[in-house]
Parts: C-alpha cells; sequence; structure tokens
C-alpha cells in the first residue's frame, strides 16, 4: 500500500511540471532564455543517463545475482549443485539484461517512428476525404459552365482589365492569358479554432487575341464564373495531433518507470527515478507548451490536453507497481534503456537547437551545458549510493 502512495505522488509532482511549464514559458522568452534551456536540457540529460546507469542497471544486475544467490543456498541445503553456479552463467546472465536495454532503444525508436508515420498518414487520408467530398458536391455546378467571346474596343477592354484588376495590356499585340482569381468566401479567423479551414474561390480567366482586322479592335473569350472549394486540415492541426500524442505516451511510459521503481526499488529507487522524470519533464513540457501556442492552440485546451495526459501517466503507474511486484529486474533493464534513448536522441540535440545569444561564446554555452549534466549525474550518483539508508529512513 505504501508503494501505491508514494508513486502516485510522484506522479502527482511529475504532473504539476506540465502546469509550471506554462508560468516558465514567459520567463525563458526573456535575454537569457537561452542559458535556461541549456542549463535545463543538460540537467534532463545527466539525470536520465545517471539513473540508468547507475541505479537502473545496477539494480537490475544485483536483483539476479540476489536471486542466484538464494537459489544457491537452497541448492547447497538440500545438497543439490546447478549448473547456474558457474561464473560464466552469471555473466551470459548479466549479458542478456544488457540486450534487454539494447532492445528497448531499438523498441522505443521504432516506436516513435511509427506513431509519426500513422498520424501523418491520418491527416493525409482525412485531408483526402473532404476535399474529395466537396469536389464531387460542386461537379455538377463546374461541368454546366459555357464558354463565350465577343469583339469589343481597347477602351472596353481597358475598363474590363481595371474592373477585374488585370494587367492586360490592351495595346499589346501578342497574344495574352490572364487568370482572375478572387475569394468568394473566405474563411473566418474563428475557424482556426474549430480544426478545419474552409475557402472558396472564384476563377475568372480571361483570354485576350488581337483580331485580324485592325479595325474591328481585339477579342476576348471569358470562361464563365466558377467556384473550386477547398476544404482542408491546416498544417497546424498535425503539429498539435503529434505533440500530444507524443507527450500522453511518454507520460505512460514515465509511469510505467515511476511505478516499477517504488514497487521493485522502494523509497530510494522510486526517489531516483521520480527525480529523472521531472528533470527531463520540465524542459519537455516547456517546449512542448510552446509549440502547441505556437500552432494556435489556445492555453485552456493546452491545460486540458496535459490533464488528460497526467491520467496516462497514473495509468502507466498502476501497470507497473503490479507488474514490479512480480520482477522488476527485467523491467528495470528496459526502463534504463528507455531513458539512455530519450537522453541520447530527445535531449541531446536539444543542445544544439538553442540559439546562443548575442556575445555568448561558445565555450560559455558548453560551461553551461557541462554543469547542467554534472549536476544531474551529481543527484543520482548520491542518491544511488545512499539509497539503502534513504529507505531506511523511511
Amino acid at each position: 500500500m505504501d508503494e501505491w502512495l508514494m508513486a502516485s505522488g510522484a506522479v502527482v509532482a511529475v504532473s504539476s511540471v506540465g502546469l509550471l511549464s506554462i508560468l516558465l514559458i514567459p520567463i525563458i522568452q526573456r535575454d537569457h532564455h537561452s542559458d535556461v534551456i541549456q542549463l535545463l536540457v543538460g540537467l534532463a540529460i545527466g539525470t536520465l543517463t545517471g539513473d540508468a546507469l547507475l541505479h537502473l542497471l545496477p539494480h537490475a544486475f544485483s536483483s539476479h545475482l540476489h536471486l542466484k544467490d538464494s537459489h544457491k543456498e537452497d541448492n547447497e541445503t538440500s545438497g543439490h549443485s546447478s549448473a547456474d553456479d558457474h561464473p560464466s552463467g552469471h555473466h551470459s546472465d548479466l549479458v542478456w539484461f544488457g540486450l534487454m536495454a539494447l532492445l528497448a532503444i531499438i523498441a522505443f525508436l521504432a516506436f516513435e517512428r511509427v506513431v509519426t508515420i500513422i498520424t501523418d498518414l491520418c491527416n493525409k487520408s482525412h485531408k483526402k476525404s473532404k476535399m474529395d467530398g466537396y469536389n464531387r458536391s460542386v461537379g455538377d455546378k463546374i461541368s454546366n459552365h459555357n464558354m463565350t467571346s465577343e469583339v469589343t474596343s481597347p477602351s472596353e477592354l481597358e475598363k474590363l482589365n481595371l474592373n477585374n484588376e488585370s494587367k492586360v495590356n490592351p495595346e499589346d499585340n501578342k497574344l495574352t492569358k490572364e487568370s482572375i482569381e478572387g475569394d468568394c468566401l473566405s474563411a473566418n479567423p474563428s475557424t482556426a479554432q474549430h480544426d478545419i479551414q474552409m475557402t472558396e474561390q472564384c476563377h475568372r480567366e480571361t483570354r485576350v487575341y488581337p483580331h485580324p482586322d485592325p479595325d474591328r479592335g481585339f477579342v476576348i473569350e471569358l470562361t464563365d464564373h466558377h467556384h473550386h472549394h477547398q476544404r482542408q486540415t491546416p498544417r497546424s492541426q498535425s503539429v498539435i495531433y503529434t505533440v500530444i500524442t507524443g507527450d500522453g505516451l511518454h507520460n505512460f511510459c514515465d509511469g510505467i518507470a515511476i511505478g516499477v521503481a517504488f514497487a521493485g526499488s522502494g523509497v530510494g529507487g522510486g526517489l531516483s527515478t521520480t527525480i529523472a522524470v521531472l528533470c527531463h519533464e520540465l524542459p519537455h513540457e516547456v517546449g512542448d507548451f510552446a509549440v502547441l501556442l505556437r500552432a494556435g492552440l489556445s492555453v485552456k485546451r493546452a491545460i486540458i490536453y496535459n490533464i488528460l495526459s497526467a491520467f496516462l501517466c497514473f495509468v502507466g503507474m498502476s501497470v507497473g507497481v503490479l507488474v514490479g511486484r512480480i520482477n522488476d529486474a527485467w523491467l528495470s533493464a528496459a526502463i534504463a534503456g528507455m531513458f539512455l534513448y530519450i537522453a541520447l536522441v530527445d535531449m541531446i540535440p536539444q543542445l544544439d537547437c538553442c540559439p546562443t545569444q548575442s556575445g555568448t561564446t561558445r565555450a560559455f554555452k558548453l560551461t553551461v551545458q557541462l554543469i547542467g549534466i554534472s549536476i544531474g549525474v551529481a543527484i543520482m550518483c548520491v542518491i544511488s549510493i545512499y539509497e539503502e539508508s534513504i529507505k531506511f529512513e523511511f
């Protein structure tokens, strides 16, 4: 029961980071926002890699060795021997745990790519179906249009061009083709809030030919007035869907990591994993909120999506606690691989994405990054060394 309460408190703390990131966005947008982001990203890298290499993998190895020692004592008591008692057997088992972490890295990479591909395909399919529907609805109107021609004088041609804002020169004897387009129905700015943008355009094409008889003036061919409807999902909607989906899946995995840590490693291990998740969630959530707000999502809706993501984190935590009670060694190795992937693939590239402030040297930027990484590693190292003491105090 204690692990449920502690894991739930950890999830609440992690979820509150999403709301805190909204308050940090105006502060980070000031003059020295780049240095703050560099420090936070470095801290996330240090805590994630530190938790993976200093806590999770050693915990997986030690749990396995402890289980082997227990079996060995049972065999000695009963007078039986086992092939697993040989040192080479222990070594091969540890290799399998390392392979588990490696497979988790590959699986997480494939998982993120598949989510991105599915999201893009769904957006393209949605856009195509909407456009096809509108093309069929206006097909009869387009097919019934006629082309007319008439003869007019240069003065009338000039007046026509002026009314249609055309650039056709009535004195030009060369063949000229001019397309005139105008919006019959422009999208209301509020339609962006309904996630769909619809425009209906009017096209009127004017062809100007010099008449064979100079005294007759010009020949003008006008296509009849026709409409072109376009209904599509704005590009920003694709960004919003991708960010929300990715954030929810990341929170679910973070919840599993927290649940497994508290169920298998106690307070010390749970605290270590919670700090690692908190440190990487802060810059991650700040970036996600900035992207969502820039894509046109309101602050209220962004908060709602954050609450939904927090619910997924609770679901993941419940799964982690239940599974972690059975055997947490393999799960710890897998979570270590996940943390390494996030640190090396998602976080390290962000160190180069942040722009350098004017007057700031590369050496200073590197120093800030190394300070953040060092602080994160130091925190994880202290917690890992004194993990048993922390567990004893509670």
